[in-house]
């Protein structure tokens, strides 16, 4: 009886095992995260074409961190610029369809601030320059905030 009881809670523990193996494989399969130093290198890698990272992304961000979903689509990006280049990104973003909108806070979730190394001080939220634009036959908005005291610049998708 004792081996039948502990061949069954090994039997147990195994299958939890392999359970997380198996879960631990498929989230890593699906989310993907890179870093690059600047747009040379992002587009080197090939993170643009595979539109990990967007077109519109200026050359001269720096600092560039993204996640991104194999399967769903949706991508978290944050990138740094020199505060003298924001306008010149906000008039990007106007003529790539984009449009200003009002938001109380930028909705990124802990995992994503946090492997993206995001680092906005709340005063500062009321200061940012928000845009959204639904891609054509997406299932998700795209969102871009920007500081543009700081030069920081996050971008995210989310479901409609």
């Amino acid at each position: 009886m004792r081996w039948g009881v502990l061949a069954g809670a090994f039997a147990a523990v195994g299958t939890v095992a392999v359970g997380v193996a198996v879960l631990e494989l498929t989230m890593e399969a699906v989310w993907r995260h890179g870093e690059y130093p600047d747009m040379a290198k992002a587009r080197a890698a090939g993170a643009v074409e595979r539109g990990w990272i967007p077109a519109w992304v200026p050359d001269e961000a720096r600092a560039i961190k993204e996640v991104h979903n194999t399967d769903s689509g949706m991508r978290w990006l944050a990138f740094q610029l020199d505060p003298g280049a924001v306008e010149a990104l906000v008039a990007t973003l106007d003529r790539e369809g984009f449009r200003a909108v009002t938001v109380s806070s930028p909705t990124v979730s802990p995992v994503f601030r946090s492997r993206l190394g995001i680092v906005l001080p709340p005063e500062r939220v009321q200061a940012l320059r928000l845009r959204w634009k639904v891609p054509e036959g997406a299932r998700y908005g795209e969102y871009v905030a920007i500081e543009p005291d700081l030069g920081q610049v996050l971008v995210w998708s989310q479901p409609l």
